[in-house]
């Protein structure tokens, strides 16, 4: 299971399509950021669960032979049912949304590649055997680099599906249900979402980093997937800081049972949108570097109603202020101030004068206190 599965799957679906279109040679194939998301890359057969690639290259080479010409993302709860297909005696597949990798050519012919969560039978040691294969190790399952896949074809009805996608979606469509269904949402009062213009994307969001930028060549338009991405893994941050457990200030331990409920729903929303968003991006990285008047008109309203903020120098400490709600504190009135000084004062004078009648009256009281104060001195000294 990838713990980073949207950067290693934009880092595949890019070069992929780069080599299909003969951009790139075939060592430079697999993206940076495949390598950091995923050490353990395995793709097992969908029938009989035996081993058929074990890297990145080599997947993209076998597809490039059977005349794939396209590499593209969809949703993955447009094309299959969880129920069904965790019906398989092999495999337990991830059983969230996500963006699905789809290899289409010329000859209607489209495979996708689906993400396994674990395998259900672990294979028997064996003397002979692939050299490639993982004999008996159950526990390489749940390491959070193994990217573990299978290939399946997809049906007629499946492709028109993908199909329809690319034609029915659009950023103009896509930017009004985001408003509609985050940022209308009754939850979103605890969320103030920040907009950005991007021209490419890091692998953490950090422009600090040391991996390089996902898109090759610096674009020289913002673009509106790339931007409307980072403002949703800015949202995400932000709930993470609101769950925290360290965030004691966090509203959320005072919710009721109906504003719970809100989040999740909101959650859940965040993450539909966020894999719409993710493979509409990824479908139109090769188109020109340029963006159409809707596209400017789009990150003009963006940019007018969600001011812009630098949330990648963000610390954490920022992150969790950007989570509180927006009740400000009353400031202190100046004639509050004065009397809590007074009294302060009037307090220390008051201690002061009691210890200077005990000296007086007992002189046990002053030979005590000189006393102690020799012995806490030299305590002090010895210590040094």
């Amino acid at each position: 299971m990838l713990d980073h599965y949207e950067q290693f799957i934009l880092g595949l679906q890019y070069n992929a399509q780069r080599f299909f279109d003969q951009k790139i040679y075939y060592d430079e194939i697999l993206h940076p950021w495949c390598g950091q998301a995923c050490n353990i890359f395995l793709i097992r057969d969908f029938k009989t669960n035996a081993l058929l690639h074990d890297s990145v290259d080599h997947l993209i080479m076998y597809m490039a032979e059977k005349r794939i010409r396209t590499c593209s993302l969809y949703p993955f709860d447009l094309l299959f049912e969880h129920a069904k297909l965790n019906q398989h005696p092999h495999f337990d597949f991830v059983k969230t949304n996500y963006p699905l990798a789809i290899f289409h050519n010329n000859l209607n012919q489209a495979f996708a590649l689906v993400q396994i969560n674990s395998e259900k039978k672990i294979l028997d040691i064996s003397s002979i055997g692939d050299p490639r294969e993982f004999w008996g190790a159950s526990s390489t399952q749940f390491h959070d680099a193994l990217g573990l896949f299978t290939l399946i074809e997809l049906n007629q009805q499946q492709r028109n599906e993908c199909f329809c996608f690319d034609k029915k979606s659009s950023w103009g469509s896509l930017v009004n249900s985001i408003q509609l269904d985050l940022f209308e949402h009754p939850f979103s009062t605890h969320i103030q979402p920040q907009f950005k213009l991007i021209h490419n994307l890091y692998y953490y969001d950090l422009q600090d980093d040391s991996l390089p930028l996902l898109l090759e060549n610096h674009q020289a338009s913002p673009q509106v997937g790339l931007s409307l991405l980072v403002m949703l893994n800015s949202i995400e941050a932000a709930i993470k800081n609101l769950k925290h457990v360290k965030n004691e200030n966090s509203p959320i331990y005072l919710f009721t049972t109906e504003e719970y409920a809100q989040l999740l729903d909101y959650e859940y929303k965040l993450s539909e949108h966020h894999v719409y968003i993710t493979c509409y991006t990824a479908n139109h990285f090769n188109q020109e570097n340029l963006i159409n008047d809707e596209e400017k008109v789009l990150l003009k309203q963006l940019q007018k109603k969600y001011p812009k903020a630098n949330y990648f120098n963000a610390t954490s400490d920022q992150g969790l202020s950007a989570t509180s709600t927006s009740t400000d504190k009353v400031p202190e009135k100046p004639w509050v101030a004065f009397f809590s000084l007074v009294l302060i004062f009037t307090m220390l004078f008051a201690l002061l004068y009691g210890f200077y009648l005990l000296f007086k009256q007992f002189e046990f009281i002053k030979f005590a206190a000189i006393t102690i104060g020799i012995i806490v001195f030299l305590a002090i000294w010895s210590k040094k």
